[in-house]
């Protein structure tokens, strides 16, 4: 969810140490979450009751994301058991748990909103801190929600790769075609969008936030299906889910590197 960090000022980051430092982002949050728990307690003294409940809620709104991003390193291991062949295309379908998540994280945010309300009408005199940010919680988080919800029933089917292109499908439903011979590119992520370029410098962002894919079996997939003729042949044949896999098969350094990707028991 980009709105913790602001999306706006984030460079782009290469596919490889995105990789290389997802682990760090559970860990960052778990630490915000710490120190907004530790903040409720001296609130909790000094008679500031709306206030360090707010703090409470805040921490556990942020550990609910914390626990989002580490759970991505394992239901990634079994990135191998979301692909399949389906009528000459090979198509990615996101697990259950990642798309909880993604609805569940923005929507506890939105919870914010209502409590805000409650501690409004109970606070004393002067202890309005709490109920402000609560409210701005919600605020933010209200957006992200709708756009998950945007199709009203979230869809968990994410990737297809035919013969003749890709299709990107966020949780909403909305599905973005990129024809091979636009030659996709992915150049890094800025923030929790994959910032793919295409043919005559256009630019297009998919959000990978809940995405069980590591960037760099992304940027494989992409770069090798739009320059590989021969390859983009067998995606309409029987081999095709045998191909896709054999393009995304983490490589030695992955394995070893400390990124998050699939595990040699999911095959």
């Amino acid at each position: 969810m980009s709105f913790l960090t602001g999306k706006a000022t984030q460079p782009i980051i290469t596919p490889e140490r995105i990789d290389k430092n997802r682990y760090r982002a559970p860990l960052f949050f778990g630490a915000i979450a710490v120190a907004a728990a530790m903040f409720s307690i001296p609130m909790f003294l000094t008679g500031s009751t709306t206030t360090a409940l707010a703090m409470i809620y805040l921490a556990v709104f942020i550990v609910s994301y914390a626990v989002s991003s580490w759970c991505l390193k394992y239901f990634l291991s079994a990135g191998r058991t979301y692909w399949s062949h389906d009528s000459h295309q090979v198509v990615m379908t996101t697990p259950t748990g990642m798309l909880s998540f993604e609805v569940g994280v923005p929507l506890l945010g939105v919870l914010a909103a209502p409590l805000a309300v409650i501690t409004w009408l109970i606070h004393p005199l002067g202890d309005w801190i709490g109920s402000a940010a609560l409210a701005a919680l919600g605020a933010l988080s209200l957006p992200y929600l709708l756009q998950v919800l945007q199709g009203v029933r979230p869809v968990r089917r994410r990737i297809i790769v035919s013969k003749s292109g890709i299709e990107l499908t966020q949780a909403n439903g909305h599905s973005h075609k990129i024809p091979w011979k636009e030659h996709p590119r992915l150049i890094g992520v800025r923030q929790a969008d994959a910032v793919i370029v295409l043919k005559n410098h256009r630019e297009t962002r998919y959000p990978i936030g809940y995405l069980p894919l590591s960037m760099r079996q992304l940027e494989r997939l992409l770069s090798t299906f739009s320059s590989d003729g021969r390859l983009r042949t067998k995606l309409s044949g029987p081999d095709a889910l045998n191909t896709v896999l054999a393009v995304l098969e983490p490589t030695e350094e992955e394995r070893t590197d400390g990124s998050w990707t699939w595990s040699r028991r999911s095959r």
